[in-house]
């Protein structure tokens, strides 16, 4: 299976709630709910302190940089910087 359809086979998984996305073990559920290794999981995220967990917990982070300070999320450890959602497909290679 290609790249594209393996991710359009996946439904995205989208964590809410004070603090989720600031623990690594919140991610690492995801993916197991998924039956998704954490090495192929991407994780999108506007905070430093959420690129910081999915870092953590041995996932590629990707900031969202619309209203964040992109610096911030690179120093966190972001991979890469999107500043439109519409970004993703090439930053994944999938375009």
């Amino acid at each position: 299976m290609g790249a594209r359809a393996e991710l359009r086979s996946r439904r995205p998984t989208n964590i809410s709630g004070p603090g989720a996305a600031s623990r690594p073990d919140v991610f690492l559920h995801a993916a197991a709910s998924m039956s998704v290794a954490p090495a192929h999981c991407v994780v999108v995220d506007d905070t430093p302190s959420g690129v910081t967990a999915a870092v953590s917990a041995q996932m590629r982070a990707v900031g969202y940089a619309a209203d964040s300070d992109e610096q911030a999320l690179r120093d966190a450890g972001a991979a890469g910087i999107l500043r439109s959602l519409d970004q993703l497909p090439r930053l994944l290679d999938l375009d």
